[in-house]
């Protein structure tokens, strides 16, 4: 949900090293010279930057990066938009559930937590340390991640300087806003909400699409919350 690259239910601040390559329209979110260069920029080195990348799965807390992650995830999100420990435990049992660990020449770089719905992956949380901003890791992890899959996410609606840049940044990686209404229930009490946009990768969602992920957050997903019987989010 909201710091620079740090993404709960996919939302990420699409911030890099040269800020002043953002100029993306949020109606049609290109084509600057900026977005070509970063185009550009990512396709030249995107071998290089995935190179030694790997995702490992985290199941308990004896794991390597299990504390680093946890720390990560504990700063990166709200309460309000994250599970307990005990709840993130109860999820691991679930096969559909991931919690990898990014590690990138064998250095721990961020988080990508992730569900395996019935024919897409559903990213929930992406976090790569403050101290390795500007980097265009969350393009590389992307883009590794992402290669040959379908892909849903959600962001914030663009309705400010750091919500348009997300969503300019998304497009530029491929992924397509979805205009169908969508919101989205807090994790813990007082529950909370929120209007969010769904977006898909390589092509964009069909109602069809975005029913079946809203039906699946809400039935399968929330279950390792506070929720109960949830009913959002729901597309008629």
């Amino acid at each position: 949900m909201r710091p620079l690259f740090f993404v709960r239910s996919g939302k990420a601040d699409g911030s890099y090293e040269h800020t002043d390559w953002y100029s993306a329209d949020p109606d049609t979110g290109i084509t600057t010279l900026g977005d070509l260069a970063f185009l550009c920029y990512l396709a030249a080195n995107l071998a290089d930057m995935t190179e030694n990348m790997q995702f490992i799965p985290l199941t308990s807390p004896a794991d390597r990066d299990w504390a680093a992650a946890w720390e990560l995830y504990l700063q990166a999100f709200p309460p309000k938009e994250r599970r307990t420990e005990a709840d993130h435990l109860r999820a691991l049992a679930d096969p559909r559930f991931h919690a990898d660990a990014i590690r990138r020449s064998d250095r721990f770089v961020g988080i990508l937590y992730w569900w395996q719905g019935p024919a897409f992956r559903y990213v929930e949380y992406l976090a790569i340390r403050p101290d390795l901003r500007g980097q265009q890791l969350g393009s590389a992890i992307f883009g590794a991640f992402c290669r040959g899959e379908r892909v849903i996410l959600e962001i914030d609606p663009p309705e400010d300087e750091i919500s348009v840049r997300r969503l300019g940044f998304y497009r530029r990686l491929g992924f397509h806003d979805c205009p169908l209404e969508y919101v989205h229930p807090s994790y813990s009490r007082p529950f909370e909400p929120h209007r969010l946009v769904l977006m898909g990768y390589p092509t964009p969602l069909d109602v069809r699409e975005a029913r079946t992920l809203a039906d699946f957050v809400r039935e399968e997903v929330l279950r390792y919350t506070e929720h109960e019987q949830p009913a959002l989010p729901r597309i008629p």
